[in-house]
């Protein structure tokens, strides 16, 4: 059996929720395997937590303050309690420190990474799912540390797992619209977006506006696709993903870990990045081909938006191409691969 593991990491408006939920993906994948795990959080999303929760899986709330020498010994300490056979952490607030303080405790530490912001890397595994990561970065890491890098290793959840043999069928123009800015929103970007697809000549568009758990501006948003006099629905509190993305023949999408499921499932997509760390991701995606960036949000305006849906909308060959090439990115199996690795196989 493989035991339990143990989960540090956070979400709020201001930081999102992709570290969380690329974790979640980790965690089905190794309950699947007959083992359990136990999400350690602070608070500040309460969507999220009550998502843990519904799939089954344990969730304490953190005691200490922000990420530091507290915090650590914290972690370390439950992972003592409920005698893991792993601790997992994810987001930027976490240093090498925290890392050292896991390992002196005798802990097995799988490091979720981007772009390493840590420096020292005492961990066990170091996870790096990024499309331009580099071994580089990681240079500085304990002997013996096993190093996790490149798309094959992106975190999916469950619900993708049944999608690796679907295939999208671009039509030849757009008929479907999704929207999904992140659970946040930060920066308001849902709201430009929907005033972009008002000066679209388009009125058969069929839009729908996924709101996240914790987006603040959720009603500001209802109220913009009711008076927009275009076919834009919100659907809020979203819990299979999966099935708008393939329902769905075009995206704008924050520059975030929903990027990797885009991608996965072929659809094709205009970027906005809405946080600094969102940037590489865009541009790397871009410039794959498998997408196609609009730039930072305060810099794209609903114009900006328009002309790059109107683009996307007729340009079928170009669909066809992100597809392909989201595809080949992200096959699927990455969640097994990390579970595999951490069980030594």
């Amino acid at each position: 059996m493989p035991g339990r593991i143990l989960v540090r990491a956070d979400a709020s408006t201001r930081i999102g929720t992709g570290h969380l939920m690329r974790c979640l993906a980790l965690a089905q994948g190794w309950r699947e395997q007959g083992g359990e795990a136990t999400f350690l959080l602070r608070a500040g999303a309460p969507s999220i937590e009550a998502r843990l929760q519904s799939e089954g899986l344990a969730v304490r709330r953190l005691a200490a303050g922000a990420a530091g020498p507290e915090d650590a010994a914290e972690t370390a300490s439950v992972a003592r309690e409920l005698e893991v056979a792993w601790v997992v952490v994810d987001g930027y607030s976490f240093d090498s420190d925290f890392q050292e303080t896991l390992k002196k405790d005798g802990q097995k530490v799988l490091w979720v990474d981007d772009y390493g912001h840590t420096g020292n890397y005492p961990a066990d595994i170091i996870l790096d799912q990024n499309i331009d990561s580099d071994p580089d970065l990681y240079s500085r890491r304990a002997a013996g540390s096993k190093l996790l890098i490149g798309t094959r290793y992106v975190l999916l959840r469950r619900e993708f797992w049944p999608l690796q043999t679907w295939r999208r069928e671009n039509p030849e123009r757009a008929r479907r619209l999704l929207v999904t800015l992140g659970a946040g929103d930060h920066g308001a970007v849902t709201g430009k977006v929907i005033s972009g697809i008002g000066l679209l000549d388009d009125p058969d568009l069929e839009t729908t506006v996924v709101v996240g758990g914790e987006n603040p501006h959720r009603e500001a948003i209802e109220e913009a696709g009711r008076s927009s006099g275009r076919a834009i629905r919100a659907a809020s509190d979203v819990r299979d993903m999966s099935d708008l993305m393939t329902r769905s023949d075009i995206c704008v999408s924050a520059g975030g870990t929903t990027c990797w499921e885009l991608s996965f499932l072929g659809l094709p997509s205009l970027i906005i990045e809405v946080a600094d760390n969102q940037r590489r991701l865009a541009r790397g995606l871009e410039k794959a081909g498998a997408a196609s960036s609009l730039g930072w949000h305060e810099s794209c305006s609903a114009k900006d938006i328009a002309r790059g849906l109107e683009a996307l909308i007729h340009d079928a060959a170009g669909r066809e191409k992100m597809s392909r090439v989201g595809r080949e990115l992200v096959d699927g199996d990455g969640v097994s691969r990390v579970v595999r690795a951490m069980r030594g196989d």
